[in-house]
């Protein structure tokens, strides 16, 4: 198999790019392996250390390494991470129960668990054996596992080929393809192809498509905390606009505000005076997340059903469209919060399917990162809140139900400023349990301290990260919140000068932790109730009237607020920034 094998790279060269084989070839690859599977079945292994083994502190292994170079023999590993780098150039990734015996730097022998392999050109021929089927690469990356005996064989990248122990067949899979292999007969019992994008996420061969939704679309999102947080919505908004900008629908974020136990007053004021064509609706992972004190929040079956029945009846009464978003484990350390998000899921799913509604399935693509052991980083810690790459997740369910499946997630957002952002203030901090509230209709002397927004994106402490991510208090800055104005003990006051031209209506709009409004010192905005629920930019929108002339603003906030002023109640998300002008800056 000599010919199937790129020189190995010595140090200062630059490693070749992968062989990209034309399918017409793996015949001939094919006829090649025939041959010369037996011959290198019996390549006799070196006495010596074959490779480089590196593993994670919690890793508990038994293996014969000296100084991190590792013999042949077998690699007994029971939990943790850990990455073989052979000397062929090869590279291992473990991780759980693993059992994998070396023969050579060419040669593996897979007993137990589960290996991805990466080959570049100075390792292509590497045979990766287990008791249904050997595996040899052809300049790739490729995942095998073994359940039940069986082989399963994922290609992640290149081309792979398979040969089952007890079969005639010499069997070449692609790029996204995946097949399990029978040890007893040696037949391939499944086999599956996925589409991959750009973004990495790999698209299960059900995942629906829908046509793009119509011109003109306007889309509300209504359901649980992470919606109101926005980061999914905001990766879905830009990578459409990064595509075609025409195309991009209308987004409005209705967040944690609106109940699933709605009552007639809010759903107007919070759904239908925003004119949406669309809806959303993002309720189940955090509902069947309660659990412990808070199980009492979690919503029964039965009642779910009939609120999720009385939600879509209410939106198609006011013509707006349902698009139900079938979320993946938000609580995995609790089986009864999984179990009760997969029955929320399995009402949801009967629901669309008798409607005919368009359905995110943001589960599949979780089953999909399940696979691959990659699902873990899609929550925080505290199992609270997505993390980033959860977002994207969330992002590519949201582009595939809008009809852009194969769009990419981005990597970085670019947000520019919500509509009507009043940027210009002056505000005080105090604590509440030393001195009694403030009046703010008599503010009197204060030492005011300036703040102009929007601030920049990245705050002193997240400049300093090493890997500054890009959720909330990211999008939060770039938005125009004011935020981490003090510490979750003391609150804010701030006033700020708003001019019109000529007397007028107008809408205002708060967010963040606005408690109070005064406008010409009167109380507009008491933010008690169902508006207190979620933080997102316009989460309140109330109808004001501005006075010709200054028109003062005071607002009592927590450690951060957002007022906007727009003309119209059912203003959408800001566009991003264009690439050109996010480079320049």
């Amino acid at each position: 198999i000599e010919d199937l094998q790129a020189p190995k790279v010595q140090d200062g060269q630059q490693e070749k790019k992968p062989v990209k084989f034309p399918l017409w070839n793996l015949v001939a690859i094919a006829a090649i392996l025939t041959i010369s599977f037996t011959a290198f079945y019996n390549l006799s292994a070196s006495d010596e250390s074959i490779g480089q083994f590196s593993a994670s502190n919690d890793t508990i292994f038994n293996i014969n390494t000296k100084q991190g170079r590792v013999d042949l023999g077998l690699i007994d590993m029971e939990s943790g991470k850990a990455t073989l780098v052979l000397d062929s150039g090869a590279i291992l990734e473990m991780s759980g129960r693993v059992k994998l015996e070396l023969i050579s730097s060419m040669r593996a022998r897979l007993l137990e668990g589960s290996v991805t392999i990466e080959a570049p050109d100075s390792a292509m021929g590497f045979r990766l054996e287990t008791k249904a089927s050997d595996f040899v690469d052809i300049g790739t990356k490729f995942e095998v596992s073994i359940e039940d005996n069986a082989s399963k064989i994922k290609v992640i990248d290149g081309t792979v080929i398979a040969r089952p122990n007890n079969g005639g067949n010499i069997i070449p899979l692609n790029k996204n393809e995946e097949g399990t292999i029978d040890a007893v007969y040696g037949d391939i019992v499944q086999f599956n192809i996925l589409e991959a994008s750009g973004d990495g996420l790999l698209i299960p061969r059900d995942f629906k498509k829908y046509s793009p939704l119509p011109a003109n679309s306007k889309v509300i999102f209504i359901g649980d905390r992470n919606t109101d947080l926005e980061t999914y919505i905001h990766m879905a908004n830009q990578a459409i606009y990064d595509w075609n900008p025409v195309k991009v629908p209308a987004l409005i974020n209705a967040g944690m505000t609106c109940r699933l136990k709605f009552q007639e007053e809010e759903f107007k004021n919070l759904i239908v005076d925003k004119n949406p064509t669309h809806a959303v609706l993002a309720f189940g992972a955090e509902i069947a997340a309660q659990h412990g004190e808070k199980l009492k929040y979690r919503i029964p079956l039965d009642e779910y059903a009939d609120d999720m029945r009385r939600m879509c009846d209410k939106l198609e009464e006011n013509n707006i469209q349902p698009i139900i978003l079938l979320p993946f484990y938000q609580v995995t350390s609790q089986k009864e919060c999984m179990e009760t998000l997969d029955s929320y899921n399995e009402i949801q799913r009967a629901l669309a399917e008798e409607r005919g509604y368009r359905v995110a399935e943001a589960n599949l693509l979780y089953d999909e990162l399940y696979k691959r052991g990659e699902h873990a980083k899609l929550v925080s810690a505290s199992e609270t809140f997505l993390s980033y790459e959860g977002s994207k997740v969330m992002a590519k369910a949201v582009l595939q139900v809008f009809g852009y499946p194969d769009l990419e997630v981005p990597e970085k957002l670019r947000l520019r400023e919500a509509p009507g952002l009043i940027k210009d203030w002056q505000y005080f901090k105090y604590t509440s349990k030393c001195a009694p509230e403030p009046d703010l209709t008599k503010l009197g002397q204060r030492k005011w301290r300036q703040l102009t927004l929007p601030l920049s994106p990245f705050g002193e402490i997240d400049k300093r990260a090493l890997l500054p991510h890009q959720g909330y208090q990211y999008q939060a800055r770039s938005l125009g919140v004011a935020i981490g104005l003090n510490a979750h003990w003391q609150k804010t006051v701030a006033k700020s000068t708003v001019h019109s031209e000529a007397e007028k209506q107008v809408y205002l709009n708060i967010g963040g932790d606005a408690k109070e409004v005064y406008l010409n010192g009167e109380k507009v905005v008491h933010n008690e109730g169902i508006y207190s629920n979620g933080r997102h930019i316009g989460l309140f929108r109330m109808p004001i009237t501005l006075k010709k002339g200054d028109n003062s603003l005071v607002v009592k906030s927590g450690a951060s607020f957002f007022v906007s002023i727009t003309e119209h109640k059912d203003w959408a998300l800001p566009l991003p920034l264009s690439q050109t002008v996010h480079a320049e800056e």
